[in-house]
């Protein structure tokens, strides 16, 4: 019987941003100005100075209307780690349950490629209390198979670093070190029960926008296409960051 109105913007917080509060508040009015717009332009990518697009390019994180412009740079900053990449694809049952899309299997992606020093998200709640939940930013350390397998099956494992990790780390001269091993998501599709295992992960370069919903990042480099297709796409990905 109770209703809870949140009436105050706490992403963006601070003096030094309360333009940028009133300009997404207008975004979301529907009364966006063409001096916001002129304002917002001065941001584009390509009129950074090199230096800060460096910055964007190394820590960024790109924020996609699109899948396929998710998938490409994924792809690509996977490349550019410059190790040998291992492709993993999930354990489904029956066979045609790896073509379930991931919201069916609780987050588990049925494929992905990974390398050390790739970058990744989480896609469950491992730990709550040290910081390991659903979306918190890990590195990989060590890809770990059992004897006489290699990729794609899944392996036993990976070793991941965490920044904001407040537990014990799992190798004493690895700080912040964590195991991640292969979870399994049961459901039913057409009465038939469905299992995938997989690593709850995914690629953390670039996300699409409906996903990085609640995320709150450093840098975005917001690529919202040439139109919504969804309401409120742009404003969702333009308050992923806490300043202009």
């Amino acid at each position: 019987n109770d209703v809870i109105l949140f009436d105050t913007v706490q992403r963006q917080i601070g003096n030094d941003q309360e333009l940028f509060r009133r300009e997404l508040q207008s975004l979301g009015d529907g009364e966006f100005s063409k001096d916001s717009w002129m304002r917002w332009r001065s941001r584009a990518l390509e009129l950074l100075s090199e230096n800060e697009q460096q910055q964007f390019f190394k820590t960024g994180i790109l924020a996609c209307a699109l899948k396929k412009d998710m998938v490409s740079q994924n792809i690509k900053k996977v490349k550019d780690n410059h190790q040998p990449i291992a492709p993993i694809v999930a354990m489904s049952t029956p066979k045609d349950a790896c073509h379930e899309s991931s919201e069916r299997a609780s987050g588990l992606i049925s494929k992905i490629i990974i390398s050390r020093n790739t970058l990744f998200r989480l896609t469950s709640n491992l730990w709550t209390k040290a910081g390991l939940t659903n979306g918190a930013v890990g590195k990989i350390q060590a890809i770990i198979y059992r004897e006489g397998q290699q990729p794609p099956a899944l392996p036993v494992g990976i070793i991941a670093t965490f920044d904001d990790y407040k537990g014990p780390p799992f190798l004493p001269d690895c700080q912040k070190s964590v195991p991640i091993v292969p979870v399994r998501r049961d459901w039913h599709a057409n009465k038939i029960h469905c299992t995938r295992t997989m690593l709850p992960i995914i690629l953390g370069y670039a996300l699409s926008i409906h996903k990085l919903q609640g995320s709150t990042c450093e840098r975005v480099i917001c690529n919202p296409g040439k139109k919504e297709f969804a309401n409120g796409q742009l404003l969702v990905g333009a308050t992923r960051t806490n300043h202009f």
